[in-house]
């Protein structure tokens, strides 16, 4: 996904704006277009950069130890772990995941800020229709192990069709990993599939 689509869905989200207007902006109506034009500039007076190119996790910690120096860091997103690249040669994927998945774990103790890592599932979950585990973690069991916490969002209806004729599903989150906390499953999330956003029920 480029740049420009994260900042439509993002706008999406943020504005409650069904995200087929924000493709076609010309089917907007005048409150569309009142509620985009303030949410578009609430969101840019924040402060951050998305890289949409493959990179190395040298490269990616060279320009997040430039970014914390000169304009200070306070959040982290990588999306996804399964595509990033190292200098470092390996023989298998596992081993070069484990590596990368090492290295994250050191920049994050380096910068001091949080690091929000997606990663892939096998495919052995989406075969069975289960929630997911730790033991899904695609190509590295580094994941399980480097991770403070590991959450996994869960979709009971995912692959059935019928279910996208409405714009709303309930979505498990569980927390399966938690070093600060207990683990638990939270079946208080509503994912809005127009406006691409997740809502709580109610408080946790």
């Amino acid at each position: 996904m480029d740049d420009e689509a994260i900042i439509e869905r993002l706008i999406a989200a943020y504005s409650q704006i069904r995200y087929e207007k924000i493709l076609k902006p010309w089917i907007m109506d005048e409150k569309d277009n009142v509620l985009f034009e303030d949410k578009t500039k609430e969101l840019s007076e924040y402060d951050f950069k998305i890289y949409d190119n493959v990179m190395k996790i040298e490269k990616m910690k060279s320009i997040l130890q430039q970014h914390k120096l000169k304009n200070g860091l306070d959040y982290v997103i990588i999306d996804y772990i399964q595509l990033c690249e190292t200098s470092q040669k390996s023989n298998s994927t596992n081993e070069r995941i484990s590596h990368i998945s090492r290295q994250i774990k050191l920049m994050q103790k380096e910068l001091k800020v949080p690091f929000l890592v997606l990663s892939q599932l096998s495919r052995e979950q989406e075969k069975n229709n289960r929630p997911p585990k730790l033991t899904d973690l695609r190509d590295s069991g580094s994941l399980e192990q480097d991770a403070d916490s590991v959450w996994f969002l869960y979709d009971k209806n995912a692959g059935e069709y019928d279910q996208d004729k409405s714009d709303t599903t309930e979505v498990d989150l569980i927390i399966a990993k938690q070093r600060s906390g207990r683990r638990d499953i939270f079946t208080q999330l509503n994912y809005y599939k127009s406006t691409q956003k997740f809502f709580e029920k109610t408080p946790f």
